[in-house]
């Protein structure tokens, strides 16, 4: 017996308002919160575990959108490479978080001119060492 894809329609995904997963077919489901937010994820098995991949919410990703995104998926399935890994790696790297002694030193370096004399500008250096 073949699964049955594309079980659900643009309508439907509007109008569905009960809590839980919606199949589409394929992995792909509808989950709806039980506050009623909705959004796609793909379910799939990779290396005998289950996993969840999340697709986007219906108001940023359309049925369309989500079918072509759940096939890219099974897709790199079929050749045994994990979705969520390759979607993480391909991911550029955040820029990272400046520390405190950067942002003081940006701070004290824009406010020197308005303290008034040389001391003043040693106590601010000298309250805020790192």
């Amino acid at each position: 017996m073949a699964r049955e894809i594309n079980r659900l329609s643009a309508r439907r995904v509007q109008t569905i308002s009960e809590p839980g997963r919606h199949a589409d077919g394929g992995g792909l489901y509808l989950f709806v919160e039980p506050g009623g937010a909705k959004r796609w994820v793909m379910l799939y098995h990779m290396a005998g575990r289950r996993r969840e991949m999340g697709l986007g919410n219906t108001i940023s990703v359309p049925l369309a959108k989500a079918r072509e995104a759940a096939a890219e998926a099974r897709a790199l399935i079929q050749q045994r490479i994990d979705p969520i890994e390759a979607r993480n790696s391909t991911v550029a790297p955040a820029k990272a978080a400046p520390t405190f002694g950067e942002v003081a030193e940006a701070y004290m370096a824009d406010r020197e001119a308005a303290w008034r004399n040389a001391v003043h500008r040693r106590q601010w250096r000298q309250t805020l060492e790192v």
